[in-house]
C-alpha cells in the first residue's frame, strides 16, 4: 500500500511544485517550456493514476494502467528527449520533433496491445488474436518491450547528450540537466527491469524534476544579471549624449533580443521597463515631463501591437535616441541656478532633500550631478562659501555672531570647519588681520 499509494501521491505534490514553478517562470525558458510542461505533467499523472488502480474494478484499473503507459511513453518521454536535444544544442529539424513522438506512440500501442493479450485481458482485442499470431506473448516480453522503449527514448540519448556535453566542456548546469534527464531514464528502468521494486521510479523522479528546476532557476537568475548589465550599459550610453550612442545603442538591443530566446513576450517586456527608465531619467534630467509621458504612453501602444522583432528593436532605437538628444540638448543651468541659490541661501539651515524638491528633481540626481560639474558635493560647496563669507565678517564681527549669521548653529563647530578649510582658528584669523 505504501508503494503504490504514499509514494506516488509525495511524488506528485513535488512534482507540482516544480510544475508550478516552471509554469511561473515560463517567460524565461520560453524555448522548452512546452516540452518541460508536457513531460511533466505526463510523469503527474503516471504516478497519481498508480494508487486509483487500486479503488476501482479490474477492468477500469486496466484501461488506467493503459492511459497512463500510453501519456508517458508516448507524449512525455519524447518530450523530454526534445527537451534535452534543445539544450545540448542539436540542430532543430523535423526529424526531432516527430521521430520521438512516432518511437512513443509505436511502443505504447505494442506495449497495451501485447499486455492486453499476455494478461488474457481481451478489452482491445479478442481472444482469436492470440490464436492468430504465430507467437505467444508474455507479461515478461511486454516489459522487455517497455525496457527497450526507456532505453531508445531516454537512456541512450541522454547518454549521448551528456558524454557530448563532456568533450565539449559544457558548463556545470548544461551536465546537471542532461544528468537529470539520464538519472530519470536509469531509474524508470531499473524499476522496469525489476518490477518488485517499481517504487524506485515513483520516488525517484523528484531527483531529477529538482535537478531541472534548480537549473531553470541558475539559468533564469544569471539572464536576469546578463540582462540588467546590458541594460545598465544601454542607460549610461544614452545618458552620455554621444554622437556614436546609435551604433551601441542598436548593438546593445540586438544582445538584449538574443538573450529573449526569441519570445517575442519576453522581448516586449523588456523594451518596456527600458523605456520605462529612459523616460525617468530624461524627466530627472530636466525633459518635459508632461510630454514624455505621453509621449511614453504611445510607445508602450506601438509595442503592444506590433509582432516583428526587427521593427520593435527599430522603434526603440529611435525613441532612445531621441532621449539622448534631450539629456543631450539640456543645459547645466539647472546647476548654475542651484549654485545661485546656495551663494544667496547660505546662512540658512539647507536640506538636501529640500533643495532637491525645490528645484524638481530627485535627490540622487542633485546629489550626482552637481558633483560631476562641481567636482563638490553640495555639502563642500555651502561650507566654502560659508567661510567665504565668515572671513569678510570677521573683520568686524566676534567668532560666535559670525558663527551664527554664516549659518552655523555652534560656535565651536564652526571654529573646526574654519581652521581645518583656513589653517587656522576664526581668533588667529582676526590676529593676522589686525
Amino acid at each position: 500500500m505504501i508503494r503504490y499509494v504514499v509514494v506516488p501521491m509525495i511524488s506528485v505534490q513535488l512534482l507540482l511544485v516544480v510544475l508550478v514553478y516552471f509554469t511561473i517562470v515560463r517567460k524565461r525558458i520560453s524555448a522548452q517550456y512546452a516540452w518541460y510542461f508536457c513531460f511533466l505533467v505526463t510523469v503527474i499523472l503516471f504516478l497519481a493514476g498508480r494508487p486509483a488502480q487500486l479503488y476501482v474494478s479490474q477492468e477500469a484499473a486496466d484501461y488506467i494502467l493503459y492511459a497512463r503507459v500510453s501519456l508517458l511513453f508516448t507524449l512525455g518521454m519524447p518530450s523530454m528527449l526534445i527537451a534535452s536535444a534543445i539544450y545540448t544544442g542539436i540542430r532543430k529539424s523535423k526529424a526531432l520533433f516527430i521521430l520521438p513522438y512516432l518511437i512513443g506512440f509505436c511502443m505504447s500501442v505494442g506495449y497495451v496491445l501485447g499486455m492486453d493479450l499476455a494478461r488474457n485481458n481481451f478489452l482491445l482485442l479478442s481472444s482469436a488474436w492470440k490464436n492468430f499470431l504465430p507467437f505467444s506473448i508474455t507479461v515478461d516480453a511486454v516489459h522487455d518491450l517497455q525496457l527497450l522503449s526507456i532505453c531508445t527514448l531516454l537512456v541512450v540519448p541522454c547518454s549521448y547528450f551528456l558524454i557530448r556535453a563532456l568533450i565539449n566542456f559544457k558548463n556545470v548546469k548544461d551536465l546537471v540537466f542532461l544528468f537529470a534527464s539520464l538519472l530519470f531514464g536509469m531509474l524508470f528502468a531499473t524499476g522496469t527491469y525489476w518490477g518488485e521494486y517499481s517504487y524506485i521510479y515513483y520516488f525517484g523522479s523528484i531527483v531529477p524534476a529538482f535537478c531541472w528546476a534548480w537549473v531553470v532557476f541558475k539559468d533564469v537568475n544569471e539572464m536576469k544579471g546578463k540582462v540588467g548589465s546590458l541594460k545598465d550599459e544601454l542607460y549610461q550610453v544614452v545618458q552620455s549624449g554621444s554622437s556614436a550612442a546609435g551604433q551601441e545603442v542598436d548593438k546593445l538591443l540586438g544582445q538584449i533580443e538574443h538573450l529573449s530566446s526569441n519570445n517575442l513576450t519576453v522581448y516586449k517586456l523588456r523594451l518596456r521597463e527600458i523605456l520605462s527608465r529612459l523616460t525617468d531619467n530624461t524627466i530627472e534630467a530636466g525633459g518635459d515631463s508632461e510630454q514624455l509621458l505621453i509621449k511614453y504612453d504611445q510607445q508602450n501602444k506601438a509595442i503592444d501591437i506590433e509582432e516583428d522583432a526587427n521593427k520593435l528593436r527599430e522603434l526603440t532605437h529611435s525613441q532612445a535616441m531621441e532621449f539622448s538628444q534631450i539629456i543631450a540638448a539640456i543645459p547645466n543651468q539647472r546647476i548654475e541656478r542651484i549654485k545661485q541659490y546656495l551663494c544667496e541661501h547660505y546662512q540658512e539651515d539647507i536640506d538636501i532633500e529640500q533643495l532637491a524638491t525645490t528645484f524638481n528633481i530627485s535627490r540622487s540626481y542633485l546629489m550626482r550631478e552637481f558633483k560631476k560639474e562641481t567636482q563638490q558635493t553640495v555639502n563642500q560647496f555651502l561650507t566654502a562659501r560659508r567661510i567665504e563669507m565668515a572671513k569678510e565678517l570677521l573683520k568686524t564681527h566676534s567668532v560666535t555672531d559670525t558663527a551664527f549669521a554664516v549659518g552655523f548653529n555652534n560656535s565651536n563647530y564652526f571654529s573646526t570647519v574654519f581652521k581645518k578649510t583656513t589653517g587656522s582658528t576664526p581668533i588667529q584669523f582676526q590676529q593676522s588681520l589686525s
